[in-house]
């Protein structure tokens, strides 16, 4: 099935081409181990930056974004947001707020590093194909103290829509 081969792609593609990632709850390969071999004494693997968020359509790779949290999703929403249906995305952390725009966009297929319950319930409702590394009751924020106060934005708002627009004024994508 296509959507499978491209969630293998993008799956690969989000970790530099590995070929030990392990989907379903499976122990991934540490970062460092990832990262491409490097025979370059000038290139220090260890700088290389890995996308946090890869899109893929039929076999091609159509963006790869690097950045914290919802940041390189929304960036595509902004600026080219037509190459989201119908393709499959791979993100690290895969909340109810990124399965709000998936399911929007009408993505084929979603993989998360982290997924949350409400991600998962979401995206089975819309029958969209998904994985995940592992599996949490909800997005945590960065001291791991609460709930990610995107979660809470996706859990107050009434529409994709005003998640979006929300979404662009917390990042100060617009005012």
């Amino acid at each position: 099935m296509e959507v499978f081969r491209d969630l293998d792609l993008a799956i690969q593609e989000l970790y530099g081409g590995s070929n030990l990632v392990r989907v379903e709850n499976e122990t991934l390969p540490p970062h460092e181990e990832s990262l491409p071999s490097c025979k370059d004494p000038c290139i220090n693997p260890t700088t290389v930056k890995r996308p946090d968020l890869v899109i893929v359509r039929n076999g091609n790779v159509l963006a790869k974004r690097s950045g914290e949290g919802v940041r390189p999703l929304m960036e595509i929403v902004s600026t080219e947001s037509d190459i989201l249906s119908g393709s499959v995305m791979a993100d690290r952390i895969v909340g109810t707020a990124v399965a709000m725009i998936a399911v929007h966009f009408q993505v084929a297929g979603v993989y998360g590093d982290v997924m949350s319950q409400g991600a998962v319930r979401l995206l089975a409702e819309r029958n969209i194909p998904y994985r995940y590394a592992s599996l949490t009751d909800y997005v945590k924020n960065r001291q791991g103290t609460g709930m990610c106060p995107i979660e809470e934005m996706a859990s107050r708002s009434e529409t994709v829509e005003e998640l979006i627009s929300n979404l662009q004024v917390f990042l100060g994508m617009k005012d």
